[in-house]
């Protein structure tokens, strides 16, 4: 019975760390072959657009990389939001 105990503690744990590891991976950004993420992908499209004064294909390159939490994405759409084109800041 104490056997059991024990048995369940730990695999309560691996398990628990197993997870906490994949959300690290899926929260870093970069798949494991190295390749850019979607959200970096949007964002770097998002920074040419942006040089093009495309700014609505900018708004939604930002858009959707900061849909998937990237933080640089985040900041260049806040800015739109402000009317801070790079024009603007400079």
């Amino acid at each position: 019975m104490l056997f059991c105990k024990r048995f369940k503690k730990s695999f309560l744990f691996v398990v628990s760390l197993a997870v906490l590891f994949c959300a690290a991976d899926v929260h870093a950004g970069k798949k494991k072959s190295g390749g850019l993420s979607y959200a970096q992908k949007q964002y770097k499209k998002g920074v040419s657009e942006l040089e093009k004064k495309i700014y609505s294909s900018a708004h939604l390159c930002f858009s959707n990389a900061a849909r998937k939490g990237h933080a640089e994405a985040q900041y260049e759409l806040g800015l739109i939001y402000l009317g801070l084109t790079p024009n603007k800041i400079l």
